[in-house]
């Protein structure tokens, strides 16, 4: 037998339940999600919306709220960070499930957009020890909130591929920031993330940002491919893949 002890702060933490949700451990920082009491309280009120952020474990489909604990990425520059987390999760409710729940929880998905404000906080803990002791000291160095579902709404237009492009923008800007990352990849990444942001807000021209990523990150990328073929058929790729984006948001405003 042994006895764990723990302080009132970890305690209301530990008995929050599926309030907290655990978004990874990178760069000695802990990532914890703290879903707001309003969207408990929805939950009780609406069985679809009970499915889509809890999910259903019987049928293999996971919801909203423990798909945040696969993300696994810094949450370090938000813009970036919003956006990996918003493409992630249309990405998984629209295309990732198994084709008997992907249409039924894809078409659950569209409906409920408008109700599915959910918003949380998210805290990013250090995890800081010393030489001497070596036990490591929690510091709470950042706490903000977040709600997804305006970037949500736009993104779900999009296919698979346009997302997870946009996605892999986004991810490469917040793992770009961590130690003996390459300054120049942390630079293209961060201003094609925070350009895509800014245009899903309304703040700027998608066009904008489209033509940024195409002939900067884009043509950055095929330096790093050693065969022209290659860069040849992943610069047609993208360029294919941006015309959609385009297309489609495009399409969106008439």
């Amino acid at each position: 037998p042994f006895r764990i002890y723990m302080s009132p702060g970890w305690f209301k933490v530990l008995s929050a339940g599926f309030a907290i949700g655990y978004g990874g451990f990178i760069n000695k920082e802990v990532i914890l999600f703290n879903v707001h009491s309003s969207v408990l309280s929805t939950i009780l009120e609406n069985d679809d919306l009970a499915l889509l952020l809890l999910g259903e474990g019987r049928r293999g489909f996971e919801g909203l709220l423990p798909l945040l604990s696969y993300a696994n990425v810094p949450a370090t520059y938000k813009p970036a960070y919003f956006l990996y987390l918003s493409t992630y999760i249309v990405d998984r409710f629209l295309y990732s499930e198994g084709e008997e729940e992907k249409g039924v929880i894809g078409e659950k998905f569209r409906k409920l957009l408008g109700k599915l404000p959910v918003p949380f906080t998210v805290s990013r803990i250090s995890l800081q020890g010393t030489s001497r002791v070596k036990v490591r000291v929690p510091v709470l160095v950042e706490k903000f909130d977040v709600n997804l579902q305006p970037l949500i709404e736009k993104l779900v237009i999009l296919g698979q591929a346009e997302l997870r492009l946009i996605q892999s923008y986004a991810r490469n800007a917040l793992w770009s920031m961590i130690p003996r990352a390459r300054q120049e990849d942390y630079d293209i990444y961060a201003k094609a993330s925070f350009l895509l942001y800014e245009a899903l807000s309304g703040a700027v021209r998608i066009e904008d940002a489209l033509y940024y990523i195409l002939r900067v990150v884009v043509e950055k990328e095929a330096e790093q491919v050693e065969e022209a073929t290659k860069a040849r058929r992943m610069i047609s790729r993208k360029r294919r893949i941006l015309g959609e984006i385009l297309e489609k948001f495009v399409e969106g405003r008439r």
